[in-house]
């Protein structure tokens, strides 16, 4: 585990590095730099901290600028995330997140969107911006809809705050279950770590038509119901393995 934290550190040090080196080419295509410097980061991540990521449903992943919603139980959900999708995205995140080593380093160079949630002038703008970008097709957008981290594995009532963006921006919502990261064990044994089973199903998307005929607190409900079902089955799924 200590070798596999002291790569992190070296490998967002040098990714942080070379993202912001490469910003100057989203002006070109907004998918150079996610392609070559952002996703990688994302798997190798998953490497080092020995995610061993089933996904299922990813033909659910509609072409097109997103809102995903995905529930929160681990520090390590960010990796997950970020190595299954495949389009350019930006984190919705707490202000104090860019202050943490490793993660925090490379969120900021990867532009994360951080919001200090205090309902601030500055925080207001930044939406107000977040949603123009989003409306106007621009990169995409992953928000925990708890608005924070389940330590237990249980699923928090949804917040509307990622809804309202959505519906602004007039732009899909695709929500995302992830189980298991919050059971991963560090390794302690440097010679043979073993890698940890975490598992991540996306859901049927709501279109953007329907997100545009509906409302907030409409599009919470739908999207909290389908994660709650693909968590079920996800537990089922994870037992069934464990069994085997």
């Amino acid at each position: 585990m200590l070798l596999s934290l002291l790569w992190g550190l070296l490998e967002s040090f040098f990714s942080s590095t070379f993202c912001l080196i490469l910003w100057p080419l989203d002006l070109i295509h907004r998918d150079i730099r996610f392609r070559i410097a952002i996703k990688p980061w994302f798997t190798r991540m998953c490497w080092a901290t020995r995610l061993d990521l089933k996904v299922l449903g990813k033909e659910n992943l509609a072409p097109g600028t997103a809102v995903f919603v995905s529930n929160h139980i681990s520090s390590y959900d960010i990796y997950a995330l970020g190595s299954a999708l495949d389009r350019p995205f930006r984190f919705l995140a707490k202000n104090e997140i860019k202050y943490y080593p490793v993660i925090g380093w490379a969120m900021v160079s990867f532009g994360c969107v951080f919001l200090k949630r205090d309902r601030s002038r500055r925080d207001i703008e930044t939406l107000r911006e977040l949603t123009a970008n989003l409306r106007n097709n621009g990169k995409s957008v992953i928000a925990y809809a708890e608005g924070t981290r389940s330590k237990t594995g249980e699923l928090k009532p949804f917040k509307k705050g990622s809804f309202f963006i959505a519906h602004d921006a007039g732009v899909q919502i695709i929500p995302i279950c992830l189980w298991a990261t919050h059971r991963v064990k560090k390794n302690r044994n440097i010679l043979f770590p073993y890698r940890n089973r975490v598992y991540m199903k996306i859901g049927q998307p709501i279109s953007a038509s329907e997100v545009q005929q509906s409302t907030p607190e409409k599009l919470l409900k739908i999207a909290e119901q389908r994660v709650r079902e693909m968590r079920e089955e996800l537990i089922q799924l994870d037992r069934k393995e464990s069994s085997q």
